[in-house]
């Protein structure tokens, strides 16, 4: 059994990496463009699988050959591209998105950067779109597939063919069945890990086991309505996640099974120009984002779209060398042997592994910032803001004596309450801090009753408050005689990693621009609640709002994720905090027994 080459796979392929790319550079209408991803994983599940069981059913499948050839098509390019990104990386990254870079290179280097992503996701995940390998997570997907699903099916190949379609039916259903119950509640885990994408690549298994052994003929109206359940799933006003994934899959599937190259449903995506598109897909998907990245950290400000397009142009350029130089050469061993292969990808990859294990192990050599003191350590504000959870107690110390303050809400409640320590009022008052206490409860228990009923103030300090949350929250916990207050929103501004190459005296005067979004919000919180509501802003910005200060008065960064902050940043605040909110030290030093800050 002989495979013909389908030219329209290719056509499918473009138009697979021209949505992806569209997508990450935020183009207008293409907010399901990720989707192209999940038509790779289709794809490759078709290919595959056609090749194992041809090579099957004329006795000559090699599990080594087989791995030899995943390596000709990957690695090759992919080691170009992670050599390529290093010094850029270390040009133009902050310390964490540095480290953060480093770990990702030697996570992919081992296919599991979409498990590193997975693990790392989170309140304290780096920006997506600062990641120049971000992409490589479904390559880990894809080759943690090529590992297991080779042995698997040329063992249910020996089964009758009805055994087959049965078992990897089953496999499908299984798999679809977990991603759909988790989606929702954990859609990191979805996204990132195999056994939720498995149904993906298996029903492009499914596909080439019958398109090889069951002897379909092409049929124009079914690979037709494949291609519009694909458009539809890319193209629409709305969709369930899991409903946009289903049909991009299935219309996938479809096309696969029932496509050909002389039809006029494939016409476009046989044309000369999109088979070339499709020809260096690989090269392309690899490009793109080391290339957006790095256009985003350069700058303070997003790229425009017509940047982007040179961006994308750049991407292209790039593609078609890589492509040219180094995917057709080392695809083939007529052209490049063995050993030569090898020597490449293993200097290639070595390289990688030292460059990340050095990213990782320096902390993303926070000396760049030409600090004073070593505190732009990467990842010190993370453990600097989680410290809460040692300092301060959940639950009112027996025989307290002090007015008793609880903070409560998630990262941004820790973040505040590093600010009131840090002021000094972690000796006036008793601190409470949980995580657990719901801003906007509809009644609180009985436990919770307790709680409240023992405090002098309540702090809460979340990212966002519904507005009928703060209306109504005030008034109870007036009733209870509870003075309620809620912190207010900060964010440092759409891209930080420029301040690298300013010395700490140029940072001083660096104002960047506030998101339109936050500063609506946190005016409207500001006229809803009047001074329940601590504005944050107030102090960070001079002119209303519209820009922020980012560094202290000694040139260091006063948060390294843009919404939370470093150490640096909660002591500026607590400087300025009797200003902002006196009616915590008035509290604190009601009696006259201490000092309050001036």
């Amino acid at each position: 059994m002989k495979l013909t080459y389908r030219p329209e796979i290719d056509g499918l392929r473009a138009l697979a990496v021209i949505t992806v790319v569209l997508f990450h550079a935020k183009a207008p209408g293409f907010d399901n463009g990720y989707l192209g991803v999940d038509i790779f994983f289709v794809i490759s599940g078709y290919l595959i699988t056609s090749i194992i069981v041809s090579e099957h059913a004329s006795n000559n499948f090699s599990y080594g050959r087989f791995v030899m050839r995943r390596v000709r098509r990957i690695l090759p390019a992919l080691v170009v591209v992670m050599l390529a990104s290093i010094p850029f990386a270390y040009w133009l990254l902050l310390p964490d998105p540095l480290e953060n870079f480093g770990q990702s290179l030697v996570a992919t280097i081992f296919s599991a950067n979409n498990i590193l992503l997975w693990l790392t996701s989170g309140y304290w995940d780096l920006t997506s779109d600062f990641k120049p390998l971000l992409h490589t997570w479904s390559l880990g997907v894809e080759e943690q597939f090529y590992i297991f699903y080779p042995l698997l099916l040329v063992l249910i190949l020996r089964l009758r063919l009805r055994a087959c379609y049965v078992l990897l039916a089953f496999l499908i259903v299984l798999s679809f069945v977990l991603m759909v119950r988790i989606i929702d509640d954990d859609p990191s885990s979805a996204f990132y890990l195999l056994h939720y994408r498995a149904w993906q690549l298996l029903i492009g298994a499914m596909a080439g086991l019958l398109r090889t052994r069951s002897g379909l003929i092409p049929k124009p109206a079914l690979s037709a309505l494949g291609l519009a359940l694909i458009l539809a799933a890319l193209f629409p006003a709305e969709l369930p996640i899991a409903a946009a994934l289903a049909m991009a899959t299935c219309g996938t599937a479809a096309y696969l099974l029932w496509a050909s190259s002389d039809s006029l449903v494939t016409w476009i995506f046989t044309r000369r120009s999109v088979v070339f598109v499709g020809l260096i897909s690989y090269s392309f998907y690899l490009w793109h984002q080391p290339v957006f990245a790095f256009m985003r950290v350069a700058f303070f400000e997003p790229p425009s779209h017509g940047e982007f397009a040179l961006g994308i142009l750049l991407a292209f350029g790039l593609a078609v060398l890589s492509w040219r130089y180094v995917e057709v050469p080392f695809r083939s061993s007529h052209n490049t042997g063995s050993g030569s292969l090898l020597a490449f990808v293993g200097a290639g990859l070595a390289v990688s592994v030292t460059a990340g294990l050095t990213f990782h192990f320096t902390s993303g050599f926070p000396h760049r910032l030409q600090y004073s003191e070593d505190v732009g350590k990467a990842g010190m504000s993370v453990a600097y803001n989680e410290r809460i959870y040692r300092l301060l107690p959940r639950n009112l110390p027996e025989g307290a004596k002090k007015p008793v303050v609880l903070v409560a809400g998630n990262s941004f409640a820790r973040d505040f309450s590093n600010v009131l320590l840090e002021a000094g009022l972690g000796d006036a008052l008793i601190l409470l801090y949980r995580d657990d206490l719901a801003v906007c409860p509809s009644e609180w228990t009985d436990e919770e009753k307790l709680l409240v009923a023992s405090l002098d103030t309540l702090i809460y300090a979340s990212g966002n408050y519904a507005s009928d949350c703060l209306e109504d929250i005030i008034p109870r916990a007036a009733a209870l005689g509870l003075p309620v207050y809620f912190g207010g929103k900060k964010h440092f501004g759409s891209n930080l990693n420029p301040l690298l190459h300013l010395t700490p005296l140029e940072r001083t005067a660096v104002r960047l621009r506030v998101p339109k979004g936050v500063r609506s919000s946190n005016n409207n919180q500001v006229s809803r609640i009047g001074d329940r509501y601590i504005n944050i802003m107030a102090i960070l910005s001079e002119d209303g709002g519209r820009s922020i200060r980012v560094t202290n008065d000694d040139g260091v960064l006063l948060t390294t994720d843009r919404v939370h902050f470093s150490e640096a940043g909660a002591i500026f605040l607590a400087e300025r905090l009797p200003v902002l909110f006196p009616e915590i030290f008035a509290l604190a030093y009601q009696d006259g027994s201490a000092e309050g800050n001036d």
